[in-house]
């Protein structure tokens, strides 16, 4: 870290025993407690049995992918997940590069394709690989080039399961064709099925096998899977768990020559967020066609870069985020939000404002941004977790840390460790979240 954090937190090193760390999740332990497991895009994921103890950074090993997958460019292991009703069922959803026999080539039809399966987890934490024929939720079509896998997951407070899939880099505008499973999010149950109410439901048929319309299929058959579409790389998303009521998905969205973005997807299924058609607010490679379109969803915030104006940096890449659970932090963290950026080596911390001026120059969007702290490497994820009894924003460091961020001073904050299932849901039945154990601290 180069600068230093607000008064009252502290940053902390979990794990450097990682070389690519770039996901985390939290699972409750056998004995009580919580455990972690932190993928490597290399195809591995670890353990961590005991994060809270400071002075244990060691991990220990617990599936390894690498003989199925492929891991050039940006290749891997994209994303883990834990299911909600963890404690009964012990499941984890993977999302990575599959080679399906045919190389790790770049190329439309004989590159592997990203995959999305569901394992169990054994008496001993480590993660059963034959579990995996229980079957693969879905998987893409062959991705064109070894960029552009997205892969976030989440479950949302609706007991869904949330995924994001890229466009897989290619020139053919993919992500606003309903026919294939590229730069949308996906919406399953926890088991790989179609929920009822799904936008492309009452039109679709599943893609899952081949991440297209199967041949022979209705003529204007579309992908049943798809909740929402129009994104290039959705890489990270961030859920809000604190909004008991309705989904709210903070998508954050790669982008190309000027807009990063960062998306809400809702309650409402079926928006297209505009690319390759539009990028950030305005027209594809445009700064100043700024014009609404109600074809498209505009995102909720966006930040310029420029490639030739910011030649040392490159461009900016919005990666990992998380929506600060409310009672954890100060009163005035409650209902924000964080997010990195891959490039600026930096993580920032947004509230809303309500200003929105799409006639500025650059245009304005309603949350204003505050860098936290800048790294002196690459962030790449951000999520709340288990700490103690409270939560910290845990974060990863390209090449080989895993950190969180702690608040230490004395306002009231939440005893939340875990959310979890009230029972074990059955397909399409709405898994309702119960945090009753959580108690708070006065000051």
């Amino acid at each position: 870290m180069t600068t230093a954090l607000p008064p009252g937190f502290k940053d902390e090193l979990v794990t450097n025993q990682i070389r690519i760390p770039i996901g985390v999740a939290a699972g409750p332990k056998l004995d009580g407690g919580y455990f972690l497991l932190i993928n490597d895009l290399d195809g591995y994921v670890y353990l961590m049995l005991n994060p809270d103890n400071s002075s244990q950074t060691s991990v220990q090993l617990v599936l390894d992918l690498t003989a199925q997958m492929c891991t050039n460019g940006e290749r891997g292991i994209q994303f883990i997940a834990v299911h909600p009703n963890f404690a009964k069922n012990r499941y984890v959803y993977i999302y990575n590069t599959y080679n399906t026999g045919t190389g790790c080539h770049e190329h439309a039809f004989w590159g592997p394709v990203n995959r999305c399966s569901r394992f169990q987890m054994n008496d001993d934490y480590s993660i059963n690989i034959t579990s995996e024929t229980v079957g693969f939720l879905f998987q893409s079509p062959p991705m064109e080039t070894d960029h552009h896998n997205a892969g976030a997951m989440g479950f949302g407070v609706d007991g869904y399961l949330y995924i994001t899939t890229g466009d897989a880099g290619p020139l053919d505008p993919v992500s606003q064709d309903l026919t294939n499973l590229l730069g949308c999010m996906i919406r399953l149950t926890d088991k790989g099925d179609i929920t009822t109410d799904n936008p492309c439901a009452a039109d679709g048929v599943r893609c899952h096998q081949d991440g297209r319309v199967p041949y022979g299929s209705p003529p204007n058959s579309v992908c049943a899977e798809i909740y929402a579409s129009g994104f290039r790389n959705p890489s990270r998303m961030g859920i809000d768990y604190s909004s008991k009521d309705e989904v709210r998905i903070f998508v954050q969205d790669v982008g190309a020559s000027h807009w990063e973005e960062i998306s809400l997807v809702g309650t409402t299924g079926g928006r297209d967020y505009g690319w390759p058609i539009r990028e950030g607010p305005c027209v594809k490679d445009s700064s100043t066609d700024c014009t609404f379109d109600a074809k498209y969803h505009d995102p909720v915030y966006w930040y310029g870069h420029n490639h030739d104006i910011d030649e040392d940096r490159g461009g900016g890449a919005v990666v990992g985020g998380a929506f600060v659970p409310n009672g954890i932090w100060p009163k005035e963290y409650d209902g924000t939000y964080f997010f990195g950026d891959f490039v600026y080596n930096a993580l920032y911390w947004l509230r809303p404002n309500g200003k929105t001026c799409r006639i500025c120059s650059p245009p304005i969007p309603s949350w204003t941004n505050t860098t936290f702290p800048l790294f002196d490497r690459p962030i790449v994820s951000v999520d709340f977790l288990p700490y103690k009894d409270t939560m910290a924003l845990y974060y990863t460091l390209f090449w080989g840390q895993v950190r969180r961020i702690v608040y230490t001073g004395t306002t009231n904050y939440v005893k939340a460790i875990l959310v979890v299932a009230d029972d074990e849901a059955s397909v399409n039945q709405v898994i309702t979240f119960n945090a009753t154990d959580s108690t708070s601290v006065e000051d």
